[in-house]
């Protein structure tokens, strides 16, 4: 399968990712996962998957969920459940995926995203999609390192609270969906440092945003 660009295992009973589960897939471009039962995602199983292409990946509609934030320099593994659930598993030479280009985490259980989740994949990520879970809050810690992300879409959640440095690092962003939550305000340094924001969507809230 070294020339394989496509692979759906969409709507199966996996449960888990072994480590390099898809080594050696190198050409791959899409990778769905998504409508399985998976309950931690484990990026050793990403080692040698799509290397000499830009790789999307397909969680939506698993099992993911986050209870609590856990900080990795005390655990040797970050677990987040449910019934149990988002699991990282880490290591002192864990690899940096910087072929991964655009994460899709919808339509899961997430309510939090531990401080350094996102760690393996900020080199390069640039499409996040976090829609339709029961996130409450984002602050820079979840997704502060990632600098190069141009698209993040956290509509259909539970927010509250945005803090004003969410996004400063973030500063080649390009869309921000926001709608459907539970806000009540928006800082007005939100996105004082994007020059190259195009799209932002606050539909559905009763407040007056002031840019």
């Amino acid at each position: 399968m070294k020339r394989l660009l496509h692979l759906s295992l969409e709507g199966n009973r996996i449960e888990r990712l072994e480590d390099e589960t898809f080594q050696n897939i190198h050409r791959l471009q899409t990778l769905n996962l998504a409508y399985n039962r998976i309950s931690s995602v484990n990026f050793a199983a990403f080692d040698s998957i799509g290397t000499l292409s830009h790789l999307t990946i397909d969680l939506s509609h698993n099992n993911l969920q986050v209870k609590r934030k856990i900080h990795s320099s005390i655990l040797s593994h970050i677990s987040i459940y449910p019934k149990q659930a988002l699991r990282v598993n880490r290591s002192n030479s864990y690899p940096i995926h910087s072929n991964i280009m655009h994460m899709d985490l919808s339509h899961n259980n997430i309510s939090m995203i531990e401080v350094t989740f996102f760690e393996p994949v900020e080199s390069d990520l640039k499409v996040l999609n976090l829609s339709s879970n029961i996130v409450e809050e984002i602050s820079p810690d979840d997704v502060g390192q990632l600098r190069r992300l141009r698209c993040i879409d956290v509509s259909r959640n539970r927010l509250r609270l945005i803090e004003p440095t969410t996004f400063m690092a973030a500063r080649r962003l390009q869309s921000v969906y926001l709608h459907d939550n539970r806000l009540e305000e928006v800082p007005q340094t939100l996105f004082s440092s994007q020059n190259y924001l195009q799209f932002v969507d606050f539909s559905r809230y009763d407040f007056k945003v002031k840019f």
